[in-house]
């Protein structure tokens, strides 16, 4: 994985080298972006699956606009979709995470094992081969 902490949802800084151990499921998603939020209800029971397993998902939401118009949009779509796993605001001016993790399309999705390696990426919508990989992780 590649290192990087900012400031939550929640107020509280996601630091992601302290999740190392867990499985992590890193979503590219924004609000403007159909097939993202069409996403998010198998995102939610990816997350209700294997939480207890140890995955954690982090979203990292790209939006367009002024920085409190951006903010406003990302929280509105946040609560709206009922996500409630790890979420941050891609902040271009501070660490610009879609340029970090080379994301050129959304949504985009990032498995990362146990040790914080990548081991999946998939652009567009899931795939039966994303299911599989985290199948196979938690066995």
């Amino acid at each position: 994985m590649i290192p990087f902490k900012q400031e939550g949802i929640d107020g509280k800084v996601v630091d992601i080298e302290s999740l190392k151990g867990k499985v992590v499921v890193i979503d590219f998603w924004g609000s403007w972006c159909g097939p993202c939020r069409k996403s998010h209800p198998h995102l939610k029971a990816i997350y209700n699956k294997y939480h207890d397993k140890g995955l954690e998902i982090i979203g990292i939401g790209y939006e367009g606009g002024t920085p409190q118009g951006k903010d406003s949009i990302w929280r509105k779509a946040v609560k709206e979709d009922g996500m409630t796993w790890l979420q941050v605001l891609n902040d271009p001016d501070r660490v610009d995470l879609t340029k970090l993790y080379s994301v050129t399309a959304f949504p985009t999705k990032l498995i990362v094992d146990r040790e914080g390696k990548i081991v999946f990426r998939v652009s567009d919508s899931f795939s039966e081969e994303f299911d599989r990989k985290l199948e196979d992780l938690f066995k």
